[in-house]
Parts: structure tokens; C-alpha cells; sequence
């Protein structure tokens, strides 16, 4: 029989009365919320399974019903989203996982508190003649003229128009892109860029904004498709929950690789964070490549205990850690992706 997990959609530290809400999250089962330290979790039950496995159809509605809930959840108070698929194996683990993650989560809640995502793609309508005025540029059309003189090497110089059109094409799009970015920013605190999907896309940029700017930031969208509408296809996606901004990721420890990592930095089964740093510290010494120059596996046996280090150091969240194979289960971290800072350039971008 398969085991029931939890699946969590999200925290609030808002409204969300579990005995009045009457939503249906994946598989149509119902969505509750549970209560730690005044965070709720809103979760609901669902049969352990590995989401990459699924088929196509049935991942794509279990998407829509996990953006559906969150959504739904915003409209009433901010959310912080979890990144789709976080599961837990029980009340218990979720309640313990949240004490211990307990400032990452308000963290969150008060880098987003109040705002809004808001998400913006700009299209070519009309790719192919953008194609044909970009490949009758001087420099192009001298290839060109060169396809006609030297026909054996056509293959060649098709080549490189096709290179040549390309960069003009991405030059094209990258100003276009900024200059539209930067016009829409002056409605919102920050931006980062999703990747384009094809080259008919010019930026597929998510906004964040506060909900009293929403207004502002549509009448400037609109100013934009007025100006450029008869080129440039502007499509808005919103107002969202903040899944680029203040999301986290559920991870837990890997049992193999913490022991791996253990007997690395040879420590014993209950240690203190100092007793992680001071093995590290210790060990780096000893195998340090310099004291080594003559042996060629120095260097990776530095790394190996380097990477040990820093896993410790991410497991051990507490001043005393314990390795012991039912501990190192219950040890589960709350990653959370960090508000892109903008300047004058564009923003690196953070996948949902």
C-alpha cells in the first residue's frame, strides 16, 4: 500500500481559516492548513510518488492545481510558495522542519510582504519581415553578393549570413528588451529575466511590485502596446503569488552523503558545528596541495574534503548534530532564492 505524504503548496502568516477554505489541490484532494509558531503550511495528503516519472498530461494538471491553490491563498494574504513538489512524510517532520527553518520563512514573508508578481513577455508579430530587414543590412548584403560571385562556396556564406542575421537579431532583442524593462520598472521594487522560449520572443521578465502599484504598472504596460502594439505583441501574466522572488525549496539531508562526508573528516556520530569547522581545518592542513606538490591526487583529495566540510556545515543547522541514520532523515533544510538585485544592466535570471 502506498504511503500518504504531504505535499505543501506554501506558508502564510496571514488569514487562512483551514475549517472555512473548501479548495481542492492535486488529485482532488482537499487543501488544509496547519499551524507552527504562527506560519501556516498549506498542504494537502497525496501517495508518495517521483514527479520527473510522471506522465506528461497528468504533471502539467498536478502544475495547474499547485499554482491554482497558491493563487487562490494570495488573494486573501501573502504567500511564500514552495517549489512544486516539496513533500513531507508527516505532521510531525513538517512541524519540526519549520521550527528549524522558522527565519527563512518569515525572512521571505517580509522581503514580499504587501507585493505582487507580475509577469511580462514582448513578441514579434511580424518574425519574418524582422528577419528581412535585418538581412538587408550592408553587411549582409555584401555575403550576399558574394553567394552570386562565388557559387562554390554558397554553403559557406549562407552560413555565415545566417550567423550574421542572428547576432543582429539578439542585439535587436537585448535592446529592445532594456529599454522596455527599464520603462516597466519604474512600477516595481526589482525584475529578474526568465529565459526567452524562441527568437520571435524579445524578454520574458517577472516583475515584483507592490499590490497599490498594480494600476500604475498596467497603465504603463498599455502605454507600451499603444507605442508599439502594431509590431510588438505584450502579453501580461498576473498578479501571481511571488514564485520568482520569495519561493523555497524543501531538501532533505542524503543519508549516504552525510556519512560519506562524516567518515571523510573523520568525525564521530554526535558532533558541534566547531567540531566540523575545527576537522576541516584540520584535515586542509594536513592534505593541503602545497605540503603535497609531488603527489598528482592532492588536489582532489583537497576538494573531497572541502565538499565534506560544507555539507556538514549545511546539515549541522543546529550547535550539536547527531549522524545517525534516523537523525540525519528528520534533517530537512528550506533553501530560499534571494531578491535579484537590478542595476543598470538585466538581472540573472532564477527559474521557478
Amino acid at each position: 500500500m502506498i504511503k500518504n505524504q504531504l505535499f505543501i503548496y506554501g506558508f502564510t502568516s496571514g488569514m487562512f481559516d483551514p475549517l472555512t477554505t473548501e479548495l481542492c489541490g492535486l488529485n482532488q484532494q482537499p487543501v488544509y492548513g496547519l499551524r507552527v509558531n504562527g506560519i501556516w503550511a498549506i498542504v494537502s495528503d497525496l501517495p508518495t510518488q517521483e514527479f520527473t516519472a510522471l506522465d506528461n498530461s497528468v504533471l502539467l494538471e498536478y502544475l495547474a492545481d499547485y499554482q491554482r491553490v497558491n493563487e487562490s491563498v494570495m488573494v486573501h494574504s501573502d504567500v511564500i510558495p514552495v517549489k512544486f513538489g516539496g513533500m513531507l512524510p508527516d505532521v510531525d517532520l513538517l512541524q519540526s522542519a519549520v521550527k528549524n527553518n522558522l527565519s527563512i520563512i518569515q525572512t521571505q514573508i517580509e522581503n514580499v510582504a504587501g507585493k505582487v508578481e507580475m509577469n511580462v513577455t514582448a513578441s514579434w508579430q511580424h518574425f519574418q519581415e524582422i528577419l528581412k530587414s535585418l538581412g538587408d543590412t550592408e553587411s549582409i548584403y555584401a555575403l550576399k553578393q558574394q553567394a552570386c560571385q562565388y557559387p562554390d562556396q554558397l554553403n559557406e556564406i549562407q552560413l555565415q549570413v545566417g550567423r550574421q542575421i542572428k547576432v543582429a537579431l539578439d542585439n535587436l532583442n537585448e535592446n529592445s528588451a532594456k529599454r522596455f524593462i527599464t520603462c516597466l520598472s519604474a512600477a516595481a521594487d526589482t525584475y529578474h529575466d526568465n529565459p526567452t522560449l524562441n527568437d520571435t520572443m524579445i524578454f520574458n521578465t517577472a516583475f515584483l511590485l507592490a499590490r497599490s502599484r498594480m494600476h500604475d504598472f498596467e497603465t504603463l504596460l498599455q502605454s507600451l502596446d499603444q507605442d508599439h502594439g502594431q509590431e510588438i505583441f505584450f502579453r501580461l501574466l498576473g498578479p501571481l503569488p511571488p514564485y520568482s522572488f520569495g519561493s523555497v525549496r524543501i531538501e532533505m539531508a542524503n543519508p549516504v552523503a552525510v556519512e560519506q562526508a562524516r567518515q571523510i573528516l573523520e568525525l564521530p556520530i554526535s558532533v558541534t558545528k566547531a567540531d566540523i569547522r575545527d576537522a576541516f581545518r584540520r584535515l586542509s592542513r594536513v592534505w593541503h596541495p602545497d605540503r603535497h606538490q609531488d603527489d598528482p591526487k592532492a588536489q582532489s583529495r583537497f576538494e573531497k574534503i572541502t565538499r565534506a566540510w560544507q555539507l556538514l556545515d549545511q546539515y549541522c543547522v543546529n550547535e550539536q548534530c547527531s549522524f545517525e541514520p534516523g537523525a540525519v532523515l528528520k534533517q530537512i533544510h528550506f533553501i530560499s532564492n534571494e531578491l535579484p538585485q537590478t542595476d543598470s544592466g538585466r538581472s540573472s535570471s532564477i527559474s521557478l
